[in-house]
């Protein structure tokens, strides 16, 4: 890329003055900085299509911040000395200078953009199966948003939000085999999931704010790191088949189709991850059934055909 500079000429009055150093006259034309116009960074294609329509539009913009200042820096050097005036040399000055910031920032962005999927890369990933029109998104736990063809894989971040339209149902599966089924108008956060294939020990754990959840355990052996936290309580999955409707109100039901369930209930919103066991734990059996109120009522459990259910 051509630097530009814009060039404060002088008359000959002026070079009249100019001093005389190792016998030779030096004129130095008179820049407004020794630092170069930082070439913009190319936007990788390993970012989300999101990410790459953001970097586009802002580099789009700092091209035309550019030819901007490039022409008044051409029109203000083609002036004679007496037709530069200070005021618009140094808004020139001005110009460039917050050019030169703003190319920065978007180079250091699109650098980060480009470690964070670097990093994303190495996660585990659960695989995504989607039926509905309204489709689906993923907000990673560094914030980037998923949706479409970028959200076929899911990365199992720590903290991946998981939210699903009006006829959206969603399935995942995890590499441990584990598989949640999410329904429409839903939303939950994933926010631990850890699995050694070799020894199949591992952790997961996810908050369920609103909508239908059906999870079905896979390959974990132990399941002391399995919760499913909800508004009112948190679920201790023990190789387990559920299903969990939570409505916005905080209310809902809890149907278990195999294994165990411990029920911690809490009224204080979501329990801290893991859940502590305490004197109202309760456990739910095959083939049990309990429903709640927003406020944390939990009914006794009751049973409810399994054929018909399933």
């Amino acid at each position: 890329m051509k630097d530009v500079y814009p060039l404060r000429k002088m008359n000959q009055a002026k070079l009249a003055l100019l001093l005389v150093w190792c016998g030779m006259h030096i004129w130095l034309p008179f820049a407004m900085a020794e630092e170069k116009l930082p070439a913009l960074a190319f936007i990788p294609n390993r970012l989300s299509s999101e990410q790459r329509a953001e970097f586009t539009q802002q580099r789009d913009a700092l091209e035309k911040q550019l030819s901007a200042f490039q022409s008044a820096a051409k029109s203000f050097n083609n002036k004679t000395a007496e037709n530069q005036p200070d005021a618009e040399y140094d808004a020139l000055q001005k110009q460039r200078s917050e050019y030169i910031r703003a190319a920065k920032a978007f180079n250091q962005a699109v650098a980060a953009a480009e470690e964070r999927a670097e990093a994303r890369a190495d996660l585990p990933v659960a695989k995504v199966i989607a039926r509905g029109s309204t489709g689906f998104y993923f907000v990673t736990k560094d914030g980037l948003k998923l949706s479409g063809a970028d959200g076929a894989m899911l990365p199992l971040d720590g903290a991946t939000r998981v939210v699903t339209g009006s006829d959206t149902h969603l399935k995942l599966l995890l590499p441990d085999e584990t598989s949640f089924t999410i329904g429409p108008d839903g939303d939950m956060v994933l926010d631990d999931f850890a699995f050694d294939p070799k020894t199949s020990a591992g952790t997961i754990s996810a908050a369920l704010m609103k909508g239908t959840f059906r999870w079905i355990t896979g390959k974990i052996a132990s399941h002391e790191g399995m919760h499913l936290r909800i508004a009112v309580g948190c679920l201790g999955i023990r190789g387990t088949d559920f299903e969990a409707v939570v409505t916005p109100d905080g209310s809902g039901q809890i149907k278990l189709f195999s294994g165990e369930l411990e029920i911690t209930p809490h009224a204080g919103g979501l329990l801290p991850h893991p859940a502590v066991r305490n004197s109202s734990t309760f456990l739910l059996k095959a083939g049990e059934m309990v429903t709640f109120t927003g406020g944390g009522t939990f009914t006794v459990p009751t049973s409810f055909k399994l054929e018909a259910s399933r």
